[in-house]
Order: C-alpha cells, then structure tokens, then sequence
C-alpha cells in the first residue's frame, strides 16, 4: 500500500512538472536561460525530421501580448549553412575490367549531376595497383571541389583497370578505405562526411587491416562509411563491407546494374544525419521579455502551428519583494500540484474504502449463502431419516399382521377332542345270559 501510495504522489508531481514545464506535440522546450535577462535564449527540441521555420511560431509574454523573436539552428551557422563532403572511392582493380567498371564510372557521373547540391563538396579516388611509394589511393583532385564539370570529366578518361590488383597477397580495397579515411579526416571542409565504396566487395582474408581498424578510423573521423557491391566472381564476400556501413551509419547495398548502382547512391545522398537521438534536432528561440526583474516566477507562451500553447514557468533573477502580496500568481502551479496530490489522496482512500466495503459485503453474503447450504443440508438428511424410520414401521407391521394370520391359520388346522365321560360303578349293571356280558350304566345317582 505504501509503495501504491508513493507511487501515486510521484505521478502527480511528475504529471504537474511536465505540465509546465514541457510540450507532448512537435517540440519541447530544453532550457530557458535567464542570464542575460530581459533576453531569454529558450533551447528547443524538434521531435520531429521537418525544419521549423519563424513564421511556425509565436511568442507570448505572460500578459499575452506577442513578443519578437530570432529562430536558429542550435550549432551555428556555419553548420547550419554546410553542405555534404563527399567521397567516391571506386574499384578498378584487374577483375572489374569492361562493363563492370564502365558501370561504375555511369553511375557516378550521373549521380553528380543530379544529387550534388550547392553547398557540396566532392572528390573522387580509385584504387588499381600500388604505387611507387606503396600507396594504392589515386585522386582525381588533390582536395574536395566545387568543379563538377572537371571531376567528371576525369572519371571518364582517368579511371582505368590494371592487372596488379593485389598488394603482397593482401586486399588492396581496405588498404584504399583506410587512405580514403585519412584523406578525408585531414581536410578543413565542414559538413556531413561520406565515403561512398564501389566494389567488387573483394574478400579481405589477408588484409593488413581489418574491419575493426577501418570503423575505429571512420569514427575518429566522423565519416559514414557506404558500401555499393557489385558481384563479379565468386570472392565476392559482401557480408564484410556490410558490416562496415553498418557500425559507422552508412548503408550497404548490392548492385547488379549501373542503375542499381545509382540508385543506390541516391538513397545514401538523400538520407538525414542521425544524431544522438535519431529525428531530434534542437533551435534556439531568443527574445525580450517585458517581465521585471523582481526575482519572482514569470511565464511566456509557446505556439507551434495549430498545436495546443504551450507554457513555460521560469524564475526572473532579482530579489523577491517581501510581504507575498503576489503569492498566488508566483505558485500558482504548486498550488496546482498540492491540490492535485490532495484529491489524489482523497480518491485513493475512498476508493479504499468502497474496495473494503464491497470485500466485506461479499464475504458476509458468502457466509450466509454457506450456512442456509448447511441448513437445507441438515433439514434433508431429518427427512431423509424420518421417511427410513416410516418405510422400517411399515414394514414391522406388515411383517406383524403376517405373523398373525399365520398364527389364526395354525389354530384353525387344529382338531376338537372331546372328553371322556366318568363310569360310576355303582350305576353299572353288567348283564348276563348268553354271549357276552354287556356293560349297561344306568344314569342315576348313588
């Protein structure tokens, strides 16, 4: 219950910092920095990939008349206004000789003409065998240029196929990266570096470098590695140069046509830097408030568009005057916080106390509905007893009555004997004469 408690109280603290703090739509605001106040340097963030614009917003002081205000990118203008440093390294070593490399040369060519916007820079390189100073990188300028016309003109005629493409069993194309890297790192130009590889995507089993060392190199550099692979023979490994692009930003893709190729080059040139927090960029909104600077909280307000205003609380630097004649104004959103934390207590006891309730409710009405279970329980098993008892009587009297006509039978079946009469001797005469003497009693008395 505690831990129920507290949690609620941080979610209303929370819910009410934010509230005033920040805004749930296309932006919020980072900081409000008061150090060179009445100027207010407000940093916002953009969570969204679309650059704002002045006319997107409006400034509104805490008496809601509109303020001036300058926009700008957070990071000057210098990198606002810098374009893309641009880097085509392609493979002429001996195996893409002909149409592959012809390939190669289409797509970057048409690739400039229409993907190279004004504040681009490029160069490209090619790599075919070691030169005499044991490098393999050959530029067609000696630094990145705005002279589109000249490099593409040198990609048509210079770039050629030799049949040395290896360097004492070892890949020449990640030794070509690593000098592209350099070269790259060493150059004044600002902007969002790109290395863009061509290939075959040779195997690199006996590179002198590996792919640890190249991602080590491009971050150190802060250049996206991008990896186009052409598929010529079967040393065609493009897992390897994948997993460079992957680690360093860029993309890798496999290409079979000039066309492929360009396309390719066209999603790498159109897709956005990511930053620290992919699709965040933040601005830099400076204005003049009309608040005093008596040391007290003030506000302004935000409009973005057709989104919600948005309000911001900061404190004016200065001494607070005393007697807190203007206490309500200055905290209102405390009282807004400690309002909102006492109705949160009230609901959560109340609704305690109407969960405790109905528990109660639902245990009580659970007792009862046991004990009239048992009563009906106990009243069946009386009845269930008092009709074996009537059925067991019945039976005995059945049994009873049997047993009497039985006995009537017995009695019936028993024959009359009929007693003897007594011979008085005095009464007997016996007679004589011939034959035999014959008895006679003569009733009388004696």
């Amino acid at each position: 219950m505690k831990k129920l408690l507290f949690s609620v109280c941080a979610l209303i603290l929370a819910s009410g910092w934010l509230w005033g703090q920040a805004s749930p739509g296309s932006f919020s605001v980072v900081q409000t920095d008061t150090t060179e106040f009445p100027t207010l340097r407000v940093t916002i963030q953009m969570n969204q990939s679309v650059q704002p614009i002045e006319t997107d917003f409006r400034v509104l002081d805490e008496s809601k008349d509109t303020l001036q205000f300058s926009l700008s990118s957070v990071g000057g203008e210098e990198e606002a206004s810098s374009g893309r440093v641009v880097f085509f390294l392609i493979d002429a070593s001996g195996y893409t000789e002909g149409l592959p490399l012809e390939n190669f040369k289409k797509a970057v060519n048409e690739s400039i003409d229409e993907l190279i916007l004004e504040n681009d820079v490029i160069n490209v390189g090619y790599f075919n065998r070691p030169q005499e100073d044991a490098s393999v990188l050959r530029m067609l300028s000696y630094e990145f240029t705005r002279n589109l016309p000249q490099i593409k003109d040198r990609v048509r005629n210079k770039i050629t196929t030799a049949l040395e493409d290896s360097l004492g069993g070892q890949s020449i194309a990640f030794k070509a990266i690593k000098e592209a890297l350099d070269f790259i790192g060493r150059s004044p130009d600002k902007g969002r570096r790109l290395l863009i590889v061509i290939s075959g995507a040779p195997d690199n089993t006996n590179t002198a470098f590996t792919t640890d060392d190249l991602i080590d190199l491009a971050e150190r550099n802060e250049v996206l590695i991008n990896t186009i692979n052409f598929k010529i023979n079967n040393a065609f490994s493009p897992d390897i140069y994948a997993r460079l692009s992957l680690n360093t930003q860029g993309q890798s893709t496999n290409a079979r046509t000039s066309t492929d190729i360009k396309n390719a080059i066209g999603d790498i040139m159109e897709s956005r830097a990511e930053s620290e927090t992919p699709g965040v960029q933040q601005y830099l909104l400076t204005f003049i408030t009309r608040a005093p600077a008596d040391g007290n909280l003030h506000q302004y307000t935000l409009l973005y568009r057709d989104e919600p205003p948005v309000v911001i609380n900061y404190p004016a630097p200065g001494v607070a005057p005393s007697g807190g004649g203007n206490f309500f104004a200055n905290y209102w959103w405390l009282i807004f916080i400690v309002g909102g934390l006492v109705l949160g207590l009230a609901y959560y006891y109340y609704n305690e106390m109407q969960i405790r309730r109905q528990e109660e409710d639902e245990a009580e009405a659970e007792l009862m509905a046991q004990q009239e279970e048992e009563k009906r329980r106990i009243q069946q098993q009386a009845s269930q007893q008092v009709e074996s008892l009537r059925e067991q009587n019945i039976r005995l009297q059945e049994q009873l009555r049997f047993k009497e006509q039985e006995l009537a039978r017995k009695i019936e079946e028993v024959p009359t004997v009929v007693p003897s009469q007594k011979i008085d001797p005095k009464n007997t005469i016996i007679g004589s004469g011939g034959g035999a003497p014959v008895l006679k009693v003569v009733a009388g008395s004696f």
